[in-house]
């Protein structure tokens, strides 16, 4: 079947859909997700505590991600999330079909978009980011006849915002295209068609792509102002000697570190009761209590963090 025969006869969908598509599938495996952590909570504490779970949330996400696709999209059924948009997956270079009349994927593309959407972030997050680090300071440190160079690696943003960045630029250009609102199904080239008469919204989002684009241009622009800003300052800046700037240095970045390891991110004062959540990070009791108690998650890091989860930490 040709690509140009394949949009004779389906419609292909528009962002509407995929976004309610993408946000039914993330609830339903969020759902499995809390369910995975009620059953393995029935062995606490005899054979997993609850440090283990919750240091392992990630892969507890994976395999939920990996049930979730076996039972749907392996199987060439439509998840959850598609039934709901009415929505089935589609490639034009494949002339299969299934029993309900859907595009049939082969089934590599859908083990390697099944692998990328739920594997891979794990690997990302654990392998990927102590690369990436290791890689900012290694070159950082190395380009001593480059000082403009090192000033830019050294000032590039951290794993989790660089890849939020990327993110965002995905996502703008899913605005502007309309298709492949996850990088999982932009590399596995899986699009969606309706299954039905779809309704007609008249909704378009490429304004707000390209205003996204915009954003991430400025952002960049002053990145790199400020790197350069950086690099004139060092070069007009007169100091006494290197290793009076190293002790300096050290000596500031110590105290900073030390202060600001005692205030609370909330209330910006230094900690009462110390409490600590299940993703490690510490605030005042009575702070994170209120805050959890309005909303369920670190307020850092966004994970869930259920008020009976938190634990009091004493001479801290």
């Amino acid at each position: 079947m040709s690509e140009n025969s394949s949009k004779a006869r389906y419609v292909f969908s528009e962002e509407p859909e995929i976004i309610r598509q993408n946000q039914q599938d993330d609830y339903y495996q969020g759902y499995l997700k809390s369910k995975i952590i009620d059953a393995l909570e029935i062995f606490t504490p005899w054979l997993i505590n609850y440090r283990l779970i919750s240091r392992n949330e990630d892969i507890i996400k994976m395999l939920s991600g990996l049930i979730y696709y076996s039972l749907t999209t392996l199987r060439s059924t439509q998840t959850l999330g598609e039934e709901y948009s009415m929505l089935a997956q589609h490639n034009p270079n494949h002339k299969d079909v299934t029993w309900q009349n859907y595009p049939n994927l082969t089934k590599t593309r859908k083990v390697m978009f099944v692998l990328l959407a739920s594997v891979f972030p794990v690997i990302s997050e654990r392998v990927i980011r102590t690369i990436y680090n290791r890689l900012k300071q290694k070159f950082a440190g190395e380009l001593r006849d480059h000082p403009l160079l090192k000033i830019v690696i050294k000032n590039l943003p951290d794993y989790d915002s660089f890849v939020q960045s990327l993110f965002k630029l995905h996502l703008a250009i899913f605005f502007i295209e309309g298709v492949y609102l996850q990088i999982a199904k932009r590399v596995t080239s899986i699009n969606y068609i309706y299954t039905r008469k779809p309704q007609d919204h008249g909704l378009n989002f490429r304004n707000v792509g390209r205003l996204m684009l915009i954003q991430i241009a400025i952002e960049i622009i002053k990145f790199f102002y400020k790197c350069y800003k950086a690099y004139v300052k060092k070069k007009g800046k007169e100091v006494a000697s290197k290793e009076e700037k190293a002790i300096r240095k050290i000596s500031k970045d110590t105290t900073i570190s030390h202060d600001e390891s005692k205030i609370c991110p909330l209330c910006f004062d230094f900690r009462k009761n110390s409490a600590c959540t299940p993703c490690g990070h510490l605030f005042c009791w009575e702070c994170i209590m209120k805050n959890c108690l309005i909303k369920e998650e670190c307020p850092q890091c966004r994970k869930t963090c259920k008020p009976n989860k938190i634990i009091q930490i004493r001479n801290m």
